[in-house]
C-alpha cells in the first residue's frame, strides 16, 4: 500500500461508492467527549463466533474497563481495507486512532506527518507511554525497526516478543509413510530426489503438493531466495542470481517427473489438505498451526497410524545450514497503530496503546482474562478448557481468537507462552525447531522504509517485473518454455529498469543501518 494525500492510487468516486463502515463520511473523534475515542482497525475474521464488532470482544472490554476509555471501534469491510483506507486519507476525515501500514505510505510515515495525517509520538511515548518506552529501551534492536529513518517513533507496532515466534512455516512430511517405506528424511537436494521418486514409485500420485510462492524453500538450497534479500550487506533480487536457475532447473525436473501436482500453478491451502489427507501426496509445506495440527486433528479419530514431521530446508551438500527459510521481522509495521491529528486526547489515546506493553497487557492480549480464558498455574498463564476443548467444537484458534488476540496481531506483544500452548503437539514443537535451522535472519529484509523518490522507481517497474517474472518462472517449471531461454529471461528483466528497483531498497537499507 503506498499512497498520500497528494497522490491517491485509484479512482477515488469508484472506490468511494463502494466505501462503508466509516469512510466517506465525517468521521466521529473524541472531541469534547472526554474519555470517548474512535480507533480504525481491520476485522480479524476468525474473532467472529457471531460477534461483528471488536467492541464486543471480552478482551477489549476488559481493555477500556482497565484504561477507562470508551472505544468506538470502526472496521472497514473485509478485503476492502486498503481501498477503504485510502479513501479515509484521501478524505482527511480521520479518527482518532488508525491501525494500518503506515510504513507503505508513500514517502514513509514521516511523509504522512508531514501532511497532517498522523502524529510523532516521540513527545508523547516519553510523557504517557512508560511501558512502550520501557520495553524499546530494553529492546534497542526492536526500537531501530519501529522508528523512521530520522528517529521517529509514528505507530506503536506489532511485536513478535521471541525468536520463537517469528518461525511458524516450513516443509511437512507424511512420517507415517516415511516408516512404511524405510526412507530417512532428506537433507540434501539429492536425498530430496531420491525420496520423491520413492513415493512416485510407491503410488503416491503427486508426491510433491505446494503453491508455486511455496517454490522458494527448494530454491534456496542453492544459496539464493526469491524477491529481494541481504548477503553481506547488499541488495539483492533472487530471480537474476545464478543459483536461482539451478533452482529452477531443480523443479524443473521434479516437475516433468511427475514429482511435484500437475495443478501447483493453482494449488492452495484447501487442495494441499486434501492431497495430504487422502494419501495421494506426502511431502507439502504449511504453518504449523493450520497444517501440521489441522491436519493431525482432521486425522485424528480416522487412521491412528496418520503422522507428520517437518522437514530441514534441503542443501546441496550435506551438513550445510539453509541459506534461507521462512521467517518474519520482530517488529510487524504493517498492523501498527497510529495517533492522527483529529485526536483531540492524545494523552488517552497513548495511555490505550501502551497498556497493551504492559505485564498487564501482554496477558491480557495473548491469554484474556485470568479465571476465564487462562488460569496462572506455578506462573505460567495456562489457557482453561474454555479455549483448548470448547463445548461446540469449535478450533482453539478461533477461542483464542475471541478471548484474546496474539493470532491477529495488533499493535501488541505476541508472547511465546501462547503459541508453546497452541502448538501443543510433539510435532508442531519439533516443526518450529527444524525450520528455525537456517540462515534466514542474516538475509531477511529488515523493514526499511521508502522515499518519495525511491518509491516512484520502485512502482514504476513492481507491478510489471512481479507479473513477468510469476508468468515466466510457471513456464519454466511445467516445460512450457526451455531452460535453454534462462538467459534470456534475466536480460529481459535487466532490462525493465530492476538495477533501478535495486538501488532504491539498497539506499533504504544502508539508511536502515545508520539510524
Amino acid at each position: 500500500m503506498k499512497i498520500s494525500k497528494k497522490a491517491v492510487c485509484f479512482v477515488l468516486a469508484a472506490a468511494a461508492a463502494a466505501c462503508v463502515s466509516g469512510c466517506g463520511k465525517k468521521t466521529e473523534n473524541s472531541s469534547g467527549d472526554g474519555n470517548s475515542l474512535t480507533y480504525w482497525v481491520a476485522f480479524n475474521g476468525a474473532a467472529t463466533l457471531g460477534v461483528e464488532n471488536f467492541a464486543e470482544l471480552p478482551p477489549m472490554q476488559e481493555l477500556m474497563k482497565r484504561t477507562g476509555a470508551d472505544i468506538k471501534f470502526i472496521h472497514p469491510t473485509a478485503g476492502m481495507e486498503a481501498e477503504q483506507f485510502n479513501v479515509m486519507i484521501a478524505g482527511g476525515d480521520y479518527p482518532d486512532i488508525i491501525e494500518s501500514n503506515f510504513a507503505g505510505y508513500q514517502g514513509g510515515p514521516e511523509q504522512a506527518i508531514k501532511d497532517g495525517v498522523i502524529i510523532s509520538l516521540n513527545d508523547l511515548i516519553e510523557k504517557s507511554s512508560p511501558n512502550f518506552k520501557k520495553y524499546m529501551e530494553e529492546h534497542p534492536d526492536f526500537a531501530k525497526m519501529a522508528k523512521s529513518d530520522n528517529g521517529t517513533y509514528y505507530e506503536y507496532p506489532a511485536i513478535y516478543g521471541d525468536d520463537y515466534l517469528q518461525v511458524y512455516q516450513g516443509i511437512i512430511l507424511r512420517k507415517d509413510i516415511l516408516d512404511k517405506l524405510g526412507i530417512e528424511k532428506p537433507e540434501t537436494v539429492d536425498e530430496w530426489t531420491a525420496m520423491l521418486k520413492s513415493f512416485k514409485d510407491n503410488g503416491i500420485e503427486t508426491p510433491l503438493t505446494i503453491t508455486q510462492n511455496d517454490a522458494y524453500a527448494f530454491i534456496q538450497a542453492y544459496g539464493v531466495t526469491k524477491g529481494l534479500y541481504v548477503d553481506d550487506g547488499k541488495i539483492k533480487y533472487g530471480h537474476i542470481e545464478p543459483g536461482y536457475k539451478k533452482g529452477i532447473q531443480m523443479l524443473a525436473d521434479w516437475y516433468k517427473a511427475g514429482y511435484i501436482d500437475k495443478n501447483f500453478a493453482s494449488a492452495d491451502s484447501q487442495s494441499i489438505k486434501t492431497a495430504m489427507l487422502n494419501g495421494s501426496s506426502a511431502a507439502a509445506f504449511g504453518m504449523t498451526g493450520g497444517a501440521i495440527g489441522g491436519w493431525l486433528g482432521a486425522m485424528e479419530n480416522k487412521d491412528d497410524t496418520y503422522d507428520l514431521t517437518a522437514a530441514k530446508y534441503p542443501v546441496v551438500n550435506k551438513g550445510e545450514t539453509p541459506f534461507y527459510g521462512q521467517r518474519v521481522n520482530p517488529i510487524v509495521t504493517s498492523t501498527g497503530a497510529a495517533i492522527t491529528t483529529a485526536c483531540k486526547n492524545t494523552e488517552l489515546a497513548a495511555k490505550v496503546l501502551d497498556y497493551a506493553y504492559s505485564d498487564d497487557g501482554v496477558l491480557l492480549f495473548n491469554f484474556g482474562i485470568e479465571g476465564v480464558s487462562y488460569n496462572m498455574v506455578d506462573g505460567y498463564p495456562t489457557y482453561t478448557e474454555l479455549v483448548t476443548k470448547d463445548a461446540q467444537g469449535r478450533s482453539m484458534g478461533d477461542m483464542i481468537a475471541y478471548y484474546a488476540r496474539p493470532n491477529g496481531i495488533g499493535a501488541s506483544i505476541r508472547d511465546k507462552r501462547y503459541m508453546e500452548q497452541f502448538a501443543a503437539r510433539p510435532q508442531q514443537k519439533e516443526s518450529i525447531e527444524i525450520w528455525s535451522q537456517t540462515k534466514a535472519k542474516e538475509h531477511l529484509m529488515p523493514p526499511v522504509l521508502l522515499s518519495e523518490e525511491e518509491n516512484a522507481k520502485v512502482n514504476a517497474i513492481k507491478s510489471d517485473l512481479d507479473s513477468y517474472v510469476s508468468s515466466e518462472e510457471l513456464k519454466f517449471i511445467t516445460g512450457v518454455r526451455s531452460m535453454d531461454e534462462f538467459d534470456s529471461y534475466v536480460d529481459t528483466i535487466k532490462g525493465m529498469g530492476v538495477d533501478k528497483y535495486i538501488e532504491a531498497y539498497q539506499a533504504a537499507y544502508d539508511r536502515y543501518i545508520r539510524r
